[in-house]
């Protein structure tokens, strides 16, 4: 999972990047001592292939390296064991950065040399000639989606959620057995977003490949139950599936929003 070192409200903490939410999302105790605002109400906020409950909020000023950005939207919740879970050898992280704050410039994930480059949205992606790229859509108000298949199988809708723990790819219990996958009597065991509020937990499969446009992977480790089945038709078209940050391992992502294009490229 990205981790990225940041300023809320001028104290530094550890944040998460995760394209799979909108808003951010900060843990209730990180929230108070940094002195976020709350907000009248809370939302249902989608994260990792679940929905939560969240008190409304805004960030007075977050930074990230030179760029500092106000009145962010926010989201706040108990998220202190999966802070824990998601870092345990070292600091807990303090919460989620999604795609809306991502979305005012041209992101540049580089998983291969753990490094976030934000660029000017206008600017847009500027790749080697040898880059793959993956077109995308926006489903709802901030769902980052793109085709792509499992084992060979049909062509499927996936979430891309960059912050999806130990694994390139998550699915219901129902898509893994479509492709003949079940969790073995010692599969690992992971609770995802929904796991920590309360709901059910996922586990750990071997998928034999994911291909999302011309990038290809095999042997990808995956969540079975990582995506809701109460989320397969949540726009009256079915997705089946969240693209997580291990497909990129070794890759450099770069969000290309004029092109409505993913830009993929290989680092050996």
């Amino acid at each position: 999972m990205p981790l990225v070192r940041v300023k809320l409200n001028g104290q530094p903490v550890l944040m998460a990047l995760d394209t799979g939410t909108g808003d951010l999302l900060l843990d209730q105790s990180v929230a108070k001592r940094c002195g976020v605002s709350t907000v009248a109400g809370q939302s249902l906020v989608f994260w990792e292939g679940s929905r939560v409950a969240a008190k409304n909020a805004v960030v007075q000023r977050i930074e990230l390296g030179d760029v500092r950005i106000e009145k962010a939207p926010a989201g706040i919740l108990p998220l202190h064991k999966w802070g824990q879970a998601v870092n345990s050898l070292d600091e807990p992280a303090a919460g989620v950065i999604g795609l809306n704050l991502l979305a005012r410039f041209t992101p540049t994930l580089d998983f291969a040399r753990r490094h976030l480059v934000l660029e000017p949205r206008a600017a847009g992606a500027r790749p080697g000639s040898d880059a793959a790229r993956v077109p995308f859509e926006m489903w709802g108000e901030s769902e980052l989606m793109v085709y792509g298949s499992l084992a060979g199988g049909r062509r499927m809708a996936m979430v891309l959620a960059t912050g999806l723990p130990g694994a390139g790819i998550g699915a219901p219990q129902e898509v893994m057995e479509e492709i003949g996958l079940k969790p073995g009597g010692v599969s690992r065991l992971m609770k995802g977003a929904g796991g920590f509020m309360g709901g059910a937990p996922w586990y750990e499969v071997g998928v034999p490949s994911v291909a999302v446009g011309p990038v290809v992977q095999d042997k990808v480790p995956g969540w079975s139950g990582a995506l809701d089945a109460s989320e397969l038709w949540r726009h009256g078209v079915r997705r089946d599936a969240v693209l997580g940050g291990e497909f990129f391992e070794n890759r450099r992502l770069t969000i290309d929003w004029q092109r409505r294009e993913l830009v993929v490229e290989e680092k050996n």
